[in-house]
């Protein structure tokens, strides 16, 4: 993008004033930024290829389950999910995949996109 343009997706955030530098930025959170990260497409179809990729790894390595979630916190958070969100994890893939039975890769994407709104993937401690 030129520096003059505003990227749409930047739109829901306080993007900075492209010109001429910004040197620092209001910090906020509203609920237009959170909306826009549950119902916007660009982001479900984000998700959608992150569980692609996930579930490409898990192949390759031939993990269970346990190993699906500890690939997404890994190439999300960077980190290896605590036994308690592994055991959520896990159990909240089996909910879903017994849910929709009829969309095999609906229940991993959803878990991405979660992981994707979630306050640790969001906000830098």
């Amino acid at each position: 993008y030129r520096r003059t343009e505003i990227p749409t997706l930047m739109d829901t955030f306080d993007y900075p004033e492209m010109s001429p530098n910004c040197m620092t930025r209001s910090l906020s959170t509203v609920s237009p930024q959170s909306l826009m990260l549950m119902n916007n497409q660009h982001i479900h179809a984000l998700a959608s290829a992150f569980a692609a990729r996930v579930e490409t790894l898990a192949q390759q390595r031939d993990d269970p389950t346990g190993g699906r979630i500890d690939c997404v916190y890994e190439l999300a958070l960077s980190r290896a999910p605590s036994e308690l969100e592994r055991q959520l994890g896990i159990k909240t893939l089996n909910a879903l995949r017994a849910s929709w039975k009829d969309k095999p890769k609906a229940p991993l994407a959803t878990y991405c996109h979660t992981i994707l709104n979630s306050a640790a993937f969001l906000y830098v401690d």
